[in-house]
């Protein structure tokens, strides 16, 4: 018996489940053009090895013999 009335309750949720209409949703159409998107974060770039530079003297400095990154080497006349 404990069958039968199972049976006949998953035959009425089938038939419940076909009656109802499907939902309505919202649609969008896709618009074809250029898509940027960015995002900003704070930071700041530190090397493995950061060297504060200060002169010994005052003054100006009237021309930059090396480029940036350049390796030098320490002429002995400079040594005095």
């Amino acid at each position: 018996m404990a069958f039968f009335l199972l049976m006949a309750s998953c035959s009425k949720n089938d038939q419940q489940a076909q009656q109802m209409p499907p939902m309505e949703l919202p649609v969008s159409t896709v618009v074809k053009g250029n898509g940027l998107v960015s995002k900003e974060y704070p930071a700041s770039v530190e090397g493995v090895t950061d060297v504060e530079i200060r002169p010994q003297v005052s003054g100006y400095l009237q021309k930059i013999m090396v480029d940036e990154g350049a390796y030098v080497k320490l002429d002995s006349r400079f040594l005095k």
